[in-house]
């Protein structure tokens, strides 16, 4: 029987690094914001800020509904961030799904998704990324609850993962991300190969397009006269989020989501992105990856997916065109059952080869999984 790898770092230590560097980067963009006034001096980077409004690419349920919860009270409680989950009546599920929502969403996204894969055996455990989701609408928890972290969200997920591990140490765990969400699981994939048996990238944020037009002008002089103001992005949502019209009123309606961002915010979304796609070749060889992209994205654009397929050096990994679909295919409550039916079984079939190869069967052989004990940042 293959013994899974226990965690290469503890996680006490993980949350204490992961804090320093985010403080730091948080008092770099605060240096960022008040010197907007002479940044937009500068036409590349006014570009840049300009059009990063349109960056925010995600959608979430109209109806809010918190997953139905096997684990997430008690691990939601000793991880110290709000998780949702959803799986087997029997509690004994197949594998492990650990989806990752995309910017302005929540873990909640996910709801009608996992009821789908919970049907099928699976348990979806999702939580909220820093800055999103309970974080910025509940209580307070902590002096930066309410701040945008993504580099402090990948901690709190590599512990999660460690802790499913430990709850589940003989059951595959899988990543599914949708457009930031997706970024980020190529990012923890690619800092530790052992964290999942295997990822689902959902429209992942490769590129994103360049939009001009009154909202992006009206924009650059809030920005002008108040550096620090949160910027609607609801104008983007309707024109961008998808080709659905129950989507994009859905993601409006939606009280969990957040509509406004400043533009620090902004720019730690695009830096990031940037950064946990040019880690794809660090991909790990032997895990699978399948990728979802709609034809009519209008956030991002479609065609540099194939540069990211190009870039992940996985021996296993399968691109799926959605035709006619845009940026959000799963975090809604309005599924394509084909959608559905393609994560299920894909899922189906590698839970099944990791399963055989444990059991000793006919299923690929998997790499032998040591002990990590550094890394480089």
């Amino acid at each position: 029987m293959i013994k899974f790898r226990q965690p290469f770092i503890k996680s006490s230590t993980i949350r204490d690094k992961s804090a320093d560097k985010a403080t730091r980067v948080d008092g770099y963009l605060e240096t960022v914001v008040f010197r907007t006034r002479s940044i937009m001096r500068r036409p590349r980077l006014a570009q840049i800020m300009l059009t990063a409004a349109a960056l925010l690419a995600s959608t979430s349920s109209l109806e809010a509904k918190e997953l139905v919860g096997n684990v997430s009270d008690d691990l939601s409680q000793e991880m110290g961030f709000p998780l949702y989950s959803q799986g087997p009546q029997n509690l004994n599920p197949k594998a492990v799904v650990v989806a990752i929502h995309g910017a302005t969403l929540h873990g909640r996204s996910f709801t009608d998704l996992s009821k789908e894969l919970s049907q099928r055996g699976y348990m979806v455990i999702a939580g909220d990324m820093r800055g999103f989701g309970a974080w910025y609408h509940g209580p307070p928890r902590g002096e930066y609850s309410k701040h945008v972290l993504y580099k402090w969200s990948e901690a709190d997920l590599r512990r999660l993962l460690s802790k499913v591990r430990e709850i589940y140490p003989e059951k595959p765990i899988f990543l599914m991300g949708e457009s930031v969400g997706a970024n980020m699981a190529v990012r923890l994939l690619a800092g530790d190969p052992y964290c999942a048996e295997g990822a689902i990238l959902s429209s992942p944020a490769v590129k994103q397009r360049l939009f001009f037009g009154p909202t992006v002008v009206k924009q650059f002089l809030t920005i002008m006269v108040k550096p620090s103001a949160q910027l609607s992005v609801e104008p983007f949502i309707k024109s961008r989020i998808s080709e659905s019209e129950k989507i994009t009123q859905e993601r409006l309606n939606d009280p969990l989501a957040r509509n406004k961002l400043n533009v620090g915010e902004l720019f730690k979304t695009r830096w990031f992105n940037k950064e946990s796609i040019e880690r794809a070749p660090q991909f790990p060889r032997k895990t699978p990856v399948l990728v979802l992209e709609g034809t009519e994205d209008k956030l991002f654009d479609a065609k540099d997916v194939h540069q990211l397929m190009a870039d992940l050096p996985s021996q296993d990994k399968e691109l799926l065109w959605l035709e006619g679909k845009g940026h959000i295919n799963l975090e809604t409550k309005y599924l394509d059952p084909f959608v559905v039916n393609l994560i299920g079984s894909w899922l189906d079939k590698k839970t099944s080869a990791v399963l055989s190869a444990q059991s000793g069967g006919d299923g690929p052989a998997l790499q032998a999984k040591v002990p990590v004990t550094s890394r480089s940042d």
